[in-house]
């Protein structure tokens, strides 16, 4: 096998080299307590992957911080809670907060 067989290499960045979940359910986790939300970190990590599939299936080529705040509605409206605006530009910004694998 050589590398100028290749016309391109990819590889998954979310998830695999970046560590969103602990960002992400932190948050989340923080935003539920603020809000007598009853659920697991695990629940709202799953709520936001759940919501994050809809909108990427939706449109692949979404912006990922558009991804972010539609994702966040979608959390607030499964558990009718008004979507407070200045949090949901918060969520999508916390993707600056992510960090890579100890091992990336």
């Amino acid at each position: 096998m050589k590398l100028d067989n290749f016309k391109a290499v990819t590889f998954d960045v979310y998830g695999t080299l970046v560590n969103w979940e602990p960002v992400i359910g932190g948050f989340l986790a923080e935003w539920a307590a603020d809000n007598g939300v009853q659920a697991t970190e695990d629940d709202l990590i799953q709520a936001y992957d759940d919501a994050r599939a809809h909108y990427q299936t939706l449109r692949p080529a979404m912006p990922y911080p558009k991804v972010m705040k539609s994702s966040f509605a979608y959390i607030c409206d499964r558990w009718q809670i008004p979507v407070d605006t200045a949090r949901q530009n918060a969520f999508a910004a916390s993707i600056k907060d992510w960090l890579p694998f100890p091992d990336t």
